[in-house]
């Protein structure tokens, strides 16, 4: 496919299957794209909340040194988000090489996205490690990972198999986020907040 194809081809997807969300975070407005209803079997909250946005964004450590206090942290504020507005579920995610926290949050409307940002939760990170880079992705299937899984490869796989893929709607790719041994950037999970019930 050329470079011209492919971008003819997104952008009528975009406009056939994208519905926009106009927030507005810290005075200044957005546009999110909210994801289309797409229903598959084993994935959560395809019916019940067809306008799921995902977010991802991290921080950069100041050496592998800080990466036992991470952890802490992570277990420490992690089950504070059980039950917080409008989350499905929330990675939090260790690259033990580069060393870096991420966060990998499935929110059930932009809407709540658009409050985190201007919660004390997320204000509370950004003093700790300053402003973080969030990319807003456009789910098309969001597994959870399972109990036993203590890895997370994040990647542009679309295989149907794959347990979280998302659409970057800005640079029209896939973003990927798998629990096995795949090619792509590992990370360890320090935590997961699970769907309360």
């Amino acid at each position: 496919m050329t470079e011209v194809t492919r971008c003819r081809t997104y952008s009528i997807f975009r406009r056939t299957m994208l519905q926009r969300a106009a927030v507005t975070v810290g005075g200044v407005g957005l546009s999110l794209l909210a994801s289309p209803v797409l229903s598959q079997q084993g994935e959560v909250g395809d019916e019940q909340f067809p306008n799921r946005i995902v977010m991802l964004y991290e921080f950069r450590l100041k050496g592998p040194e800080a990466i036992p206090e991470i952890r802490q942290r992570a277990a420490r504020l992690g089950p504070t988000f059980i039950g917080y507005p409008g989350l499905e579920w929330k990675l939090y995610l260790i690259d033990l090489v580069v060393p870096t926290l991420a966060a990998f949050i499935v929110w059930r409307n932009p809407a709540a996205a658009r409050r985190y940002l201007d919660a004390p939760e997320f204000d509370r990170q950004v003093k700790a490690f300053g402003r973080p880079q969030v990319r807003l992705l456009l789910p098309i299937s969001s597994r959870l990972p399972p109990e036993h899984a203590r890895t997370a490869i994040l990647g542009d796989r679309s295989d149907p198999d794959t347990p979280v893929r998302c659409v970057d709607p800005f640079e029209g790719r896939t973003v990927s986020l798998s629990y096995s041994t795949v090619s792509g950037r590992e990370f360890e999970i320090a935590y997961v907040v699970r769907p309360r019930g």
